[in-house]
């Protein structure tokens, strides 16, 4: 797996390795399409997902890290949620599809004071899905309060974690018998993605409109790259529980690059890495909903 992510690196070009997003989710059997990044705001099909750009975010601290951003950024949200039951499935897809005829396709990134990559990325089509495996997966939902398509959360304590996965196995030897370190792409969940993401919505969550975020981290450089996308929702259900505040956090707000799940982006094949067993995911506890 080492060989085969060190080939990787070498043969894609530096300026699009990596990128990209959510397209669709599935949800109680009916499929929504999600915010094309290369079709202006007028282009884009009913939906129930936010603007989004497939470039990185490669700063904690990037005004955008909650929910993304278009390029251009949007000037307005999708009016439809998605109906959802309380402990049921909602399934999200990293397969590009086709690019469009006379799609959009932005000269400059727009926050290069963040890092944001300075030429953005161009429109690729299904054969360019997600090529990355090392890092956390992570969904958080918040509660709009009211339609979500009016709701800014931005810098506000309001998202909580319902699901997370990092390293698994580690230190267990894989079928090609090496140990499993952080730099094994076979220990991570992300390596996986392309199948498809099922996370499941806390059967005793209180009913209301919810934005759900799902993330992914790619550690494999410094700085670490956060994938954050996300979608309006209106959870059903008989549940009459919310998160604790011992549970809430912000975006920018909730990670910091000291803290050991972070501070170890870029250093995966070196001896520290290829020593590390043990991964800690960053952001808060996963709220089950029975807290």
């Amino acid at each position: 797996m080492r060989l085969f992510s060190s080939i990787l690196t070498a043969i894609l070009p530096v300026g699009v390795l990596g990128h990209g997003g959510i397209y669709n989710y599935t949800i109680g059997g009916v499929s929504y399409a999600g915010s094309y990044p290369w079709l202006l705001e007028g282009q884009q099909p009913m939906g129930i997902q936010r603007r989004w750009w497939p470039d990185p975010i490669q700063s904690v601290n990037h005004p955008y890290l909650a929910c993304n951003r278009g390029n251009p950024l949007a000037k307005s949200h999708p009016t439809q949620h998605a109906l959802i039951q309380a402990g049921s499935n909602i399934t999200a897809y990293y397969i590009p599809p086709p690019c469009p005829p006379g799609y959009n396709q932005p000269k400059e990134n727009l926050y290069p004071e963040y890092l944001d990559p300075v030429v953005p990325m161009r429109c690729m089509g299904p054969e360019y899905s997600w090529v990355h495996a090392t890092g956390p997966l992570l969904v958080y939902m918040a509660n709009c309060n009211g339609p979500c398509d009016q709701f800014n959360p931005e810098g506000k304590k309001v998202w909580f974690k319902i699901y997370e996965s990092g390293l698994k196995n580690g230190g267990e030897l894989n079928k090609w018998g090496s140990r499993i370190d952080v730099a094994s792409g076979d220990g991570w969940d992300q390596f996986q993605i392309n199948k498809g993401w099922n996370v499941t919505i806390p059967k005793d969550l209180k009913p209301g409109n919810y934005l759900i975020r799902h993330e992914v981290i790619m550690i494999e450089l410094m700085p670490p790259q956060f994938y954050p996308e996300c979608a309006q929702l209106t959870v059903t259900g008989d549940g009459d529980k919310v998160p604790g505040e011992g549970y809430l956090v912000s975006f920018p707000g909730a990670y910091s690059m000291d803290e050991p799940g972070l501070a170890i982006s870029g250093d995966l094949y070196s001896p520290k890495g290829h020593s590390t067993y043990n991964y800690t995911i960053p952001g808060p506890p996963v709220w089950t909903g029975r807290d």
